[in-house]
């Protein structure tokens, strides 16, 4: 049976799926990894992974897998519309996506006297 994060989501598989979308070979990804190819087929058809591994090929892939394993809702999101003129500025310097991260605590009873 495979074990998969809280999103249901089997790691390697996720990886592998990446790999592919590149359009990188295991052969290439490997020499990217620093590892043989076996490595990289054991990485793609296991169950966990190390955490600085992962943090390696999220680099190498371009994509952030540990957000694979916390679970967001929603509710916990806020949507900013910003000014068009730092749009505007984004798009000149071909900046599509931005990701701005606030934590929202509430504060307990010390903090709010």
């Amino acid at each position: 049976m495979e074990k998969r994060n809280k999103k249901g989501t089997h790691i390697g598989a996720a990886i592998e799926r990446k790999i592919r979308e590149r359009g990188m070979t295991y052969a290439e990804f490997a020499r990217r990894l620093n590892v043989d190819r076996t490595t990289v087929y054991n990485i793609v058809r296991g169950n966990s992974i190390d955490t600085e591994r992962l943090m390696r090929i999220s680099k190498i892939l371009e994509h952030d897998f540990i957000k694979l394993f916390y679970e967001t809702d929603e509710r916990d999101f806020v949507e900013i519309n910003l000014p068009d003129e730092i749009v505007e500025r984004l798009q000149r310097q071909k900046i599509d996506k931005i990701t701005i991260r606030i934590s929202v605590k509430q504060p307990s009873e010390k903090e709010s006297d």
